[in-house]
C-alpha cells in the first residue's frame, strides 16, 4: 500500500459498483487491524493512514496467552485508541476477521465473558467517536497490519 492503494469501498463493500464508490463521501481516515496468537508469541497490527497522506504503523506484542480472536480485539482496541488520540473524525477499519468484525457490527452475538468483555470496550470506544465503519476484508487484502 506504499503507492496509496488499499481496500476501497469498490473491494470491501460487494453491493456498490465502482462508479457509486467513486461518488460516496470520502473518508480521510482508514485504519487496518490484525491481530495473531501462536506458538511463536501473540501480537497485534496497527496501520493508520491519516487524511494529510502520513502513515503510522504500530505493533504490540502481548504478554498474555491470547487466543487469535482476543488477539485482534487487542488490535481493534489499540487502533481506535491510536485514532481517537489523534482526532481521527470519520474513520473505516478494516479488519480480517469474521468474528471481531461481526460482533463490533451487531450481527453475532458475543457469547463467552472475555469476547463479551471486549465488544463492551469496542462499544465504548466508538460511542466517543464519530463516525465509524468497520469492513471486513480478506486477509490478503490486510498485509501491511498482518505483517507487523
Amino acid at each position: 500500500m506504499e503507492n496509496g492503494e488499499g481496500p476501497t469501498e469498490r473491494t470491501a463493500r460487494k453491493d456498490m459498483t465502482p462508479d457509486s464508490a467513486e461518488q460516496s463521501d470520502e473518508i480521510h481516515w482508514t485504519l487496518h487491524v490484525d491481530g495473531s496468537a501462536g506458538k511463536t508469541g501473540h501480537g497485534a497490527g496497527v496501520v493508520l493512514h491519516g487524511p494529510e497522506g502520513f502513515t503510522l504503523e504500530y505493533a504490540l506484542r502481548l504478554d498474555f496467552n491470547a487466543s487469535n480472536n482476543e488477539a485482534e480485539y487487542e488490535a481493534l482496541l489499540a487502533g481506535l485508541s491510536l485514532a481517537m488520540k489523534l482526532g481521527a473524525g470519520e474513520l473505516k477499519v478494516y479488519n480480517d476477521s469474521q468474528l471481531v468484525v461481526n460482533q463490533a457490527n451487531g450481527t453475532y452475538e458475543a457469547k463467552s465473558p472475555r469476547m463479551k468483555r471486549y465488544l463492551q470496550k469496542v462499544e465504548e470506544k466508538l460511542q466517543r467517536m464519530g463516525k465509524v465503519e468497520i469492513l471486513q476484508v480478506p486477509r490478503d487484502m490486510n498485509n501491511q497490519a498482518d505483517a507487523l
